[in-house]
């Protein structure tokens, strides 16, 4: 592509792949509809993508075999279609009458892609998918009796309420018996691997292929399939290193509700700066910015599907960061800037490691969510956050290490200018040694629970009810 000089790009509908160095980088691209993707980070360089109800998908070529994108709706057995990629191929009729995709591991066995078929298979659910009631997915080897190995990270299943159940993070050995005519074979599961988690909580199963075995299927069914849209699916390295995207030179605007969707292990993006609307965030890992600036009087924020860190956040008095989503969002910048901002805190947790008070003058909104109050390796045996608590709607405030902080802190949240307004339920507690010592006045005709470990309530206390 070789724009004008003043030329202005937009992407109003559908979806714009990039996937080559080009004139393009550098210049600023609007989507306000649609999707704009790249398979490799030097394509846009330093241009500024500006998301205006759009959505951003990258996909990193270093270790990414294949991005297999399958977008019809599942309305009988012919309705799916697969990219051309190596090694897959569509199955009508396959597992019973149900659709799948059938992978033949043969592109990728030997160096570098390991012995095999050693590779693991990720699906993520793509924005806005839904699951009829009883629909399921599972992987089969198609070699009859053969053992298998399946790696589950939130397997997403429908149940009559509408949400997803998944499966805890084990890994769940098994043997596949009568699969040579197509059979399909469903998993059993444990009654103690499962747990409910939100509806739109965005999660990814990986599968490892066994070595030496025959072909492996991917079978979607069960329930009315009709209504099951596949988004994405990608199909990783054995045994390679995490697959990184670095574009910390690529700008980032939100004006509306829109979506970062990466394809890999980490991401790094530039500088993101809110006008409006949310964020929402999917991907394998982690996503990260630069920096995060909110204007005066603004409303932004993110929907987490994965962890995400907005960096250094230089915020405005009276603007308001929301946080939803199941995945965490966590600030651990020493320069954060958001004295008078507002965190409204819907879902999910926001997580603060304290190097110097990353939450720094603002108010904490709770309307849901949780707040961890954490450290950062090294920061000493206590810290402070003193700031103003408003609990909306039942929720929570834990104090505890977090990933990586260190243990036997005490934490004060709170002073004598900064208490507690309590207009719903808030739930205390801390874990891994941690002590959580509330200074500031409690108020309010809400429910105070200390649910466990070390709480210490230091100032006046006034509450609907104390447990």
């Amino acid at each position: 592509i070789n724009p004008g000089p003043d030329a202005d790009w937009a992407v109003q509908g559908g979806t714009l792949v990039l996937e080559a160095v080009d004139a393009l980088a550098g210049k600023p691209i609007t989507v306000s509809a649609g999707v704009l993707s790249t398979t490799d980070p030097e394509t846009l360089g330093a241009s500024h993508v500006i998301l205006d109800d759009g959505t951003f998908k990258v996909t990193g070529i270093g270790g990414e075999v294949a991005d297999l994108i399958a977008n019809g709706d599942f309305e009988d057995n012919e309705g799916a279609t697969w990219p051309d990629a190596p090694g897959w191929t569509r199955e009508a009729g396959a597992a019973g009458g149900l659709p799948g995709g059938l992978f033949d591991g043969s592109p990728y066995e030997g160096a570098p892609y390991g012995l095999g078929h050693e590779s693991p298979l990720r699906y993520t659910p793509g924005y806005g998918d839904h699951l009829d009631t009883g629909a399921y997915y599972t992987i089969a080897d198609l070699e009859a009796g053969k053992e298998y190995t399946l790696n589950y990270w939130g397997i997403p299943w429908v149940d009559g309420s509408g949400n997803k159940v998944r499966v805890g993070y084990t890994t769940h050995p098994g043997v596949l018996t009568d699969l040579a005519n197509w059979d399909f074979v469903p998993l059993t599961l444990d009654a103690l691997d499962i747990a409910v988690v939100p509806a739109l909580q965005w999660e990814f199963f990986s599968h490892t292929f066994i070595a030496g075995g025959g072909e492996n299927a991917v079978y979607f069914g069960g329930g009315a399939v009709n209504s099951m849209d596949i988004d994405q699916v990608s199909l990783r390295l054995a045994g390679a290193p995490p697959i990184m995207i670095d574009m910390k030179g690529t700008p980032i605007s939100v004006t509306d509700n829109s979506v970062i969707n990466s394809l890999a292990d980490v991401a790094e993006f530039g500088p993101l700066d809110f006008a409006g609307g949310v964020l929402t965030t999917i991907g394998v890992e982690t996503i990260s910015f630069l920096s995060t600036t909110v204007p005066v009087g603004a409303v932004g924020g993110f929907d987490t599907g994965v962890e995400t860190n907005p960096g250094q956040i230089t915020a405005d008095i009276g603007a308001t960061i929301i946080k939803r989503g199941g995945a965490d969002l966590v600030l651990d910048s020493e320069l954060n800037d958001v004295d008078g901002v507002t965190f409204d805190v819907q879902a999910g947790r926001l997580v603060a490691r304290h190097g110097s008070n990353p939450i720094d003058g603002a108010i904490l909104s709770l309307s849901g969510g949780e707040v961890l109050l954490s450290t950062k390796p090294g920061v000493g045996a206590t810290v402070t956050y003193d700031n103003e608590v408003i609990v909306n709607v039942d929720s929570s405030i834990s104090a505890g290490p977090g990933e990586n902080g260190d243990r036997f802190v005490e934490v004060t949240l709170g002073s004598g200018a900064n208490g507690i307004t309590l207009d719903a339920g808030l739930t205390l507690s801390t874990s891994n040694d941690y002590t959580l010592n509330v200074v500031g006045a409690i108020n309010g005709p809400g429910q105070l629970n200390i649910a466990n470990g070390q709480v210490v309530l230091s100032g006046d206390v006034n509450v609907g009810g104390l447990h």
